[in-house]
């Protein structure tokens, strides 16, 4: 059987389709653009995951470093004061 390698180049995305060569012109478009729209909201779901995993990563990377150095140093004053709950001379 013979195949007929048609190029879709669409912006961004180059797909390569092999197709019969034997099936008609308009039943081979109809072919690529079903499988053009599965692919299209395959790729979109897969970024958007891609896109929702990133942003969680950076605020989790921009939340997590400062408060847990504001809770060291909050333990290095605890412990510097006696382990009491307020300062000396402040009661």
């Amino acid at each position: 059987m013979e195949y007929e390698i048609t190029i879709d180049d669409t912006p961004n995305v180059i797909t390569y389709h092999f197709l019969p060569a034997t099936i008609p012109h308009e039943q081979r478009i109809k072919v690529i653009e079903g499988y053009m729209e599965r692919a299209t909201a395959i790729q979109n779901a897969r970024m958007r995951r891609a896109r929702q995993e990133n942003i969680i990563s950076m605020i989790q990377s921009m939340i997590f470093p400062p408060v847990i150095l504001l809770c060291i140093g909050v333990a290095i004053r605890w412990v510097f004061l006696g382990f009491r709950g307020t300062p000396q001379g402040q009661n």
